[in-house]
C-alpha cells in the first residue's frame, strides 16, 4: 500500500458502520452543590391616606387588599403597590 491508501483503509476500518444507532445520554440530574435561591420577600414602604372617608383598595401589583381610615391612615404596603397608590393623589409616601 502506498501513497496514503493505507491510511484511508485504516480510517475506513475504524469508522462505525453507517447504520449503527447510538442512543443519546439521559440529561444529567441537577447538581446538589448549587441550591436554588428562595424568592426574595417583597419589601414594604409606609404610605399615608390623605382623605377622611375610609377606603379599601387593592394593590395594583400584588393584588393585596388594604383598608385605610382616619384611625389607620398610615400603613405599610408592598413596595410594588406604593407607586400606584401614591399616583392616585389620595396617598403620600411616609419617609
Amino acid at each position: 500500500m502506498c501513497c496514503g491508501k493505507g491510511r484511508a483503509a485504516a480510517a475506513a476500518a475504524a469508522a462505525p458502520p453507517a447504520d449503527l444507532y447510538v442512543a443519546p445520554l439521559p440529561p444529567a440530574p441537577p447538581s446538589a452543590a448549587a441550591p436554588q435561591a428562595a424568592p426574595a420577600a417583597p419589601t414594604t414602604v409606609r404610605v399615608r391616606y390623605t382623605q377622611q372617608a375610609g377606603v379599601r383598595v387593592r394593590g395594583p401589583a400584588s393584588g393585596r387588599s388594604y383598608e385605610f381610615s382616619v384611625m389607620a391612615a398610615v400603613q405599610s404596603v408592598d413596595s410594588r403597590d406604593a407607586e400606584g397608590l401614591v399616583g392616585t393623589g389620595f396617598f403620600r409616601r411616609v419617609y
